[in-house]
Formats: C-alpha cells, structure tokens, sequence
C-alpha cells in the first residue's frame, strides 16, 4: 500500500516525501510546490466545482517533464455519475498517455452499467458516494480491475476506519494494488509508511488492549434462517471465511492468548432486527480467527465471552460490520 497526501508545506513531511515513506498528490489549483524527484500522482481537481478543463489540461503539459515519477494523471470525471464520467473522460485518455503519464479512470457511481473503457487506461480510481466507494459496487469495481491486471487507488480514505476498508478490500484480491490514503497527518502520527514500516493503522490500539477489525460487508453474509440447499449454503459459508480471513491478515492482529469477541452491524435503517441472527457470520468470523493464528482455538479456554451487537444507522455513514476483540489473559491449567 502507498500512502499520498497533500499538502506538504511541513518539513517533517518534505522528509517524508524525499525519503519515499509518503508521496505527493498534485492537482491544477494546488499552490504548494512539489518537492522534486518525489513519487506523485496527477489528480484532476474535479471534486471541487470549480474544475477548469483548459487549466487541468496546461498543468498536465507544464508537468509532462516529470512523467516519469508520475503514478497516474486521473482523466476528467464528474462526480457521482459514471455515464457523464465517461463521455467526459474518453475523449482524453489517450492524449494524455501521450503526454508520456498512466492513464486513471474514475469510477463512479453506476459504474457498472456503463461501457467501461478498460484497455484505454493504467488505474482505476475509486471514487463516487460513499454509499458506491464502500459498498457492495466499489468492491466489485476493485475485483474486475485487479482480475484485469489493473492499478487501484482509493481516493479520499482520510479516515482510519476507511484506511482499514481499503486494505482489506485490496489485499483480498489477488494481483498487484495502489490504495491511497489522503490525510493531513504528520509522518511520525501515522507511523511510518513505507514496506518496512508498515502503518499500525492496519488495527486500533486501545489502551485496554482492543482490537477493531473492519470486516468487507454491509449485511451479515450468511444467516441461520437461510433454507436453501446445503451445498449452496457450504459454498456461501466458505467465501465469508475466507473473506473474513483477508480482513483478519490485513489487521496484522497478534497471537491473542484469550479474548472476548463481539461481532458488530451499523444497520443502514431502523427496521427492527434480531441480533441473535448474527450468530451465524460471528462463527465464520470466529473459525477464521483460529484459522490465521490469532487465536488457539474457539473454545472457552480462548474464547471467554462471544457476542453480537446491532448499531443504529448514522447520518452519512454507510452500513458497515466490524469485529472487535477485547485481550483477557488465558486461565492457567488447573486453575479453580
């Protein structure tokens, strides 16, 4: 995973910059200059209304010379709409390929109804509404890019939770990945970035020894209710684990001696449910604990306490599930 972030107008983070644990994000209306010889990625600026073509089109050409350390230049998007963003986007895709830049694609929402125009460019970038980037279609999105030997980049994950979607959701795919993660943090408060200092962000540490895992579901994958035939439950059972098992590996959760698990849904209304039907998806997240090395077993002797919790909906935030894990020290053998 590669981190980019703007501004830089702090030393600590130009050293950052120069020493290649961050990179830099460029955009037409930004006045910070570029450190040179950095790693940077050409943002458009449509997220803002203000987006000016000519202008986007003569910083692309003022800043060809430097190309060659240029992740990707994102191609014009409007945001939220996937058809617009692609009668806007095709027209550039191949001038600015050959301005000597990779070429990334905006992937909005309705992406996948449209004619994505997938071998006229490097990256997909992911954007659109929350709803889009962390739901179910942005996921699919992230899937056929990287089946297709694609770059991703997510932008705008300036939050620790979204920073945990992301590296899971792009660690669970096989093929090479860019996830971005824009912030306006110095170095030292996110822990060093580069393959060898890998962010802790991956997994909260309270003080109390707890630990947050995001899990990549909107609504429990699989229910106690389902009666449907055996197989097709043993097949939708076995992807949830291993699902589960990519969130896990992604979180970089240690070797827990015991813990008490409890097992979380933000709800996306105020329908009434029953949390007892979680019981079902806590087990395979369980079962996938075991199954990465985080815990010995599932038994009591590991497993103090087992639970689930229903959260009401939140104004602008999607429904999400997450796992936490609250540390307790293993009874010793023979203990009363």
């Amino acid at each position: 995973m590669r981190f980019y972030a703007n501004p830089c107008a702090s030393d600590a983070v130009i050293a950052a910059m120069l020493a290649g644990q961050i990179h830099y994000i460029d955009t037409p209306a930004q006045g910070n200059r570029r450190p040179p010889g950095v790693q940077w990625i050409a943002d458009n600026g449509c997220y803002s209304d203000k987006f000016d073509e000519p202008k986007w089109w003569d910083f692309l050409t003022k800043n060809a010379h430097a190309a060659a350390d240029c992740m990707f230049a994102t191609a014009p998007d409007v945001v939220g709409d996937a058809a617009a963003t692609l009668e806007r986007s095709l027209p550039w895709l191949a001038k600015i390929r050959e301005l000597g830049y990779p070429v990334a694609y905006v992937a909005q929402n309705g992406f996948a109804e449209t004619d994505v125009p997938w071998d006229e460019f490097d990256v997909l970038f992911i954007g659109g509404d929350d709803a889009f980037k962390l739901g179910p279609d942005g996921r699919t999105a992230v899937r056929e890019a990287k089946a297709r030997g694609k770059w991703v980049h997510m932008g705008r994950v300036n939050s620790e939770k979204r920073w945990l979607y992301a590296d899971a959701i792009g660690r669970r795919l096989s093929g090479r990945h860019l996830l971005a993660l824009r912030a306006g943090r110095e170095p030292a408060q996110v822990d060093g970035l580069d393959s060898q200092q890998r962010p802790r962000l991956a997994v909260r540490r309270c003080r109390m020894k707890r630990y947050e895992i995001p899990l990549p579901w909107t609504a429990p994958p699989i229910s106690p209710n389902d009666r449907g035939h055996w197989a097709t439950k043993a097949r939708a059972t076995g992807q949830a684990r291993t699902e589960a098992r990519w969130a896990i590996r992604a979180a970089k959760v240690p070797l827990l001696d015991g813990c008490e698990v409890t097992l979380h849904w933000r709800v996306p209304d105020m329908r009434r449910r029953d949390a007892d039907n979680l019981a079902a998806t806590k087990k395979v997240v369980t079962d996938a604990l075991v199954d990465e090395g985080v815990l010995g077993d599932d038994s009591w002797v590991h497993v103090a306490a087992s639970t689930e919790r229903i959260h009401p909906p939140e104004k602008g935030l999607p429904a999400a599930m997450w796992l936490s894990l609250e540390k307790i020290r293993r009874p010793e053998s023979g203990a009363a």
